[in-house]
């Protein structure tokens, strides 16, 4: 009877890993696929750019500014997202959330929308200390909202895309000092999604990436090699260490994690449009890819680059596969 149930174990088990196994191959199909999509594939251009939060104006912290909202699913919960807003750092609002997260409400997941301190208010390190703060506070809080259960994914778009990155690749490394009881809590994440997330600040700083993204990044870091004055102050910013502009590069913590081993890099999905000029996919996103599976799981790491997209590239990714892959590697 022991060897039966033993075997029943491993037969179950087998059937597990062969299911897994075929939603793999489907979503490699569908990577196969993303150059030339059907219209059936992409997020509907009638879908939700707005929606009202279940609660507004969560405090996470003692500044003004850290604030969340918090969207409900009208069903049993899946799962949290965590939404950090594009803006360069210095600009933006949570309630500029990405469609493409936004329909993962319908599909069963918390989404909760977050404000964070901006540059040149704070510091680059200050700001990823909100990010680390926030996510314990929504951690420890989720259950009495209805959301405890489910799998915890970091997401972003553009400036909140690295944001994301770093919280996924760097865990507990920007904490604040000031955490109090949050500070028992483990601020690792299941999954990250990062649409158009610059991830090697290198090539902004070095001038390889110019205009009004170099000055951006120059912004957030607090220095500049190209003699940059951004933002408006009295007197230039010092010039960039290549430590500090390493230390806030994704790709970075990536390579590291893949040279040094230990915790393997969650699933991750990563878009990034092939006409982007503000975040080139050359360098910001194939990189990035490739660094990621290989500190993480090369089936996992899902890299998007649709045609013909620019920056703002919701409409443009494979939604069938963005929803598969939370299906394959997040949901279960």
């Amino acid at each position: 009877r022991v060897i039966r149930g033993g075997g029943k174990r491993k037969f179950y088990g087998y059937c597990v890993g062969v299911v897994t196994c075929a939603l793999a191959i489907v979503l490699s199909g569908c990577f196969v696929n993303q150059q030339d999509l059907w219209s059936s594939d992409k997020l509907p251009i009638n879908a939700p750019t707005t929606r009202t939060p279940s609660t507004s104006d969560i405090s996470y912290g003692p500044d003004p500014l850290q604030k969340l909202d918090l969207y409900l699913p009208s069903d049993l919960v899946r799962g949290t997202i965590v939404w950090f807003h594009p803006g360069g750092w210095c600009c933006g609002d949570k309630a500029n959330i990405d469609p493409l997260v936004l329909s993962m409400i319908d599909q069963g997941y918390a989404v909760v929308s977050v404000n964070y301190r901006l540059v040149p208010e704070v510091t680059a390190e200050q700001q990823l200390a909100d990010v680390d703060r926030v996510l314990r506070f929504v951690k420890a809080s989720r259950g009495t909202w209805g959301a405890g259960t489910g799998k915890f994914v970091v997401a972003g778009g553009s400036a909140g895309g690295t944001l994301a990155l770093l919280a996924a690749a760097a865990p507990q490394v920007f904490a604040g000092p000031d955490l109090g009881s949050l500070a028992e809590i483990d601020p690792h994440v299941d999954a990250v999604v990062s649409l158009v997330g610059p991830s090697d600040l290198r090539s902004y700083v070095d001038g390889t990436i110019g205009g009004w993204g170099a000055s951006l990044a120059e912004g957030f870091l607090g220095c500049s090699d190209q003699g940059s004055s951004w933002p408006a102050i009295t007197t230039p910013m010092p010039s960039c260490e290549s430590t500090r502009v390493l230390k806030f590069s994704p790709v970075f913590w990536a390579a590291l994690t893949a040279f040094l081993g230990g915790p393997q890099l969650p699933p991750a999905y990563l878009a990034y449009g092939d006409q982007d000029m503000l975040v080139p996919p050359s360098s910001q996103g194939a990189p990035l890819h490739e660094w990621w599976a290989a500190g993480g799981d090369w089936l996992s790491t899902y890299y998007d680059n649709p045609k013909n997209a620019g920056h703002n590239l919701s409409f443009d990714v494979n939604a069938t596969a963005f929803s598969l892959w939370f299906a394959t590697f997040v949901s279960n």
